[in-house]
């Protein structure tokens, strides 16, 4: 095994944490889709009972999946949706349809960094795996009924459903080689990361990351561009976004308030920057709910 795979390795079994962002069944019977695009800060994993629907990437990508399949929509992916109709299926007022089984969830290293990022997963998956996902999915979503005491054995369970379903998603997906370079860098920046999941409300800046890194501020600007890609202020930016994204989904505070939380004073600003990056405001955004599909 390569000494960089290994680091990568070495990393995930580390830091690895897995999150279950939510769970549930849904039943969508609009022929279209809402308008605008839709993005979520995780990896949105849904197992068709009935039904068919395509998909419309931002890229102009398309794919479709059928009953049996199951579809994964990574963190930050923009994406539509069309229900498409089934020959021969019910009633002709009902018009087209599609239920599905789908989880929310998050796999993060070092406190903030996606596994998905080092991943390229199918959007359709189907036959076995596919079915595995939708034994996954019924799992979590029973094991979100409300009407369950919380237990260690249900947060042990979760964790271990969670870790099957990433399984199943590396063995269908492929790692993806032109990331592990990066690996090295990310352990040098694990402070900043951690420091970053409980502080993207604060005001932070170049300068004051960089001493958390023990680096000058231009040797640490070549070393987390050269880590993630981008620049650390476009970096937080977008770790703001998804944080914003989960708070409007989770809470029915102002928007001004979601703003303030995750970092902006100026409301108005907070709103360009989320339209910018989701397509939609962030009032629409909370409108729709946890899962496009409804439920």
């Amino acid at each position: 095994m390569s000494t960089e795979r290994s680091i990568l390795l070495d990393s995930i079994n580390e830091t690895i944490r897995f999150e279950l962002r939510g769970s549930g069944t849904a039943l969508a019977r609009k022929p279209i889709g809402p308008d605008g695009w839709h993005v979520f800060p995780c990896c949105d994993c849904g197992y068709i009972v009935s039904g068919r629907v395509k998909f419309r990437m931002r890229d102009g990508t398309t794919c479709a999946a059928r009953s049996g399949d199951s579809f994964v929509l990574l963190p930050g992916i923009q994406y539509r949706y069309v229900i498409r109709p089934v020959a021969g299926g019910g009633a002709e007022d009902e018009g087209p349809r599609v239920e599905v089984i789908w989880t929310q969830t998050n796999f993060l290293l070092l406190h903030s960094v996606s596994v998905f990022s080092l991943l390229d997963v199918p959007v359709v998956i189907r036959d076995a795996d596919s079915k595995s996902i939708g034994q996954i999915n019924r799992q979590l979503v029973a094991l979100q009924d409300p009407d369950r005491s919380p237990s260690l054995h249900r947060i042990a369970r979760q964790k271990e459903l969670g870790f099957r379903f990433l399984s199943v998603l590396t063995r269908v997906g492929k790692l993806r080689t032109d990331r592990l370079p990066r690996l090295r860098a990310l352990r040098r920046l694990a402070p900043v990361f951690q420091f970053l999941s409980s502080n993207l409300g604060s005001t932070l800046s170049r300068d004051s990351l960089a001493e958390l890194a023990n680096l000058s501020p231009t040797r640490f600007h070549t070393i987390f561009k050269r880590a993630m890609g981008v620049a650390p202020v476009h970096y937080v930016q977008k770790m703001r976004m998804r944080m914003a994204m989960n708070v409007l989904l989770a809470t029915d505070l102002p928007i001004a308030e979601v703003a303030s939380q995750v970092g902006f004073n100026d409301p108005f600003h907070f709103s360009r920057i989320f339209r910018k990056n989701s397509g939609i405001s962030p009032s629409e955004y909370r409108a729709r709910g946890l899962h496009p599909f409804g439920g």
